[in-house]
């Protein structure tokens, strides 16, 4: 075989080749052109900040509380019996030597406290009365028995006039109604209360009696 057949030959058989392969794997197309990036997202609006809130204001300053009382001296008197009614001023304590009793002074007058007792002096400490006895200690009136002109005290309870005589009525001075008191007549001669009812009150029967009271502003019989 020359060389111009065995060329033929060859091209023939490669022709067969290739229609061979194509059955088998299609031919390729032409490449077509590169595709385009696509375009990025657009980036989300950050939000914007929200407005800062106003100040609060600032509240009011309280007021000043008022100035608080100035307090009452107190003072201790030491008396033999009951305090007299000039004595001290209000806030003031005395402290009866005979009995041991306790007075405070308030609105002018003397009023009694507690009692002090000791059962073996020096050796026991001073011991107060009950609520009870310290009650019925107030409400026991204090008798004063008299044959002469006599003036009334704050601690008259009842006066008994035993002679012919004149009771005055002591004005306590004071604007509050104060505890009756009682003057009785047991002897046979008359006793004359004076300043009752801006008048006077004559006893003039045996054991007859008056109970007169200060009202604050006067003296009357009840």
């Amino acid at each position: 075989m020359d060389s111009t057949t065995l060329a033929i030959a060859v091209k023939k058989a490669r022709e067969e080749a290739e229609k061979v392969a194509r059955s088998i794997v299609p031919e390729r197309g032409p490449v077509g052109p590169a595709g385009k990036d696509g375009r990025d997202g657009k980036d989300g609006r950050d939000g914007r900040d929200g407005v800062d809130g106003r100040d609060g204001t600032d509240g009011r300053n309280g007021r000043d509380g008022r100035d608080g009382a100035e307090g009452v001296a107190q003072a201790w008197h030491l008396t033999q019996g009951s305090p007299d009614i000039e004595l001290g001023s209000d806030g003031d304590f005395a402290l009866d030597g005979n009995n041991s009793d306790i007075w405070h002074k308030e609105e002018g007058e003397w009023e009694f406290v507690v009692h002090l007792k000791s059962e073996m002096p020096m050796f026991q400490p001073p011991r107060a009365y009950s609520e009870e006895r310290i009650r019925g200690l107030a409400n026991e009136p204090q008798v004063r028995y008299t044959a002469v002109d006599t003036t009334t005290t704050p601690d008259d309870g009842v006066i008994v006039c035993t002679d012919a005589l004149t009771v005055a009525l002591h004005s306590p001075g004071v604007s509050t109604p104060q505890t009756p008191i009682r003057i009785k007549r047991i002897g046979d001669g008359d006793v004359t209360v004076t300043t009752v009812d801006a008048s006077g009150y004559i006893l003039n029967v045996k054991y007859q009696a008056v109970d007169v009271q200060w009202t604050g502003s006067e003296w009357i019989s009840l």
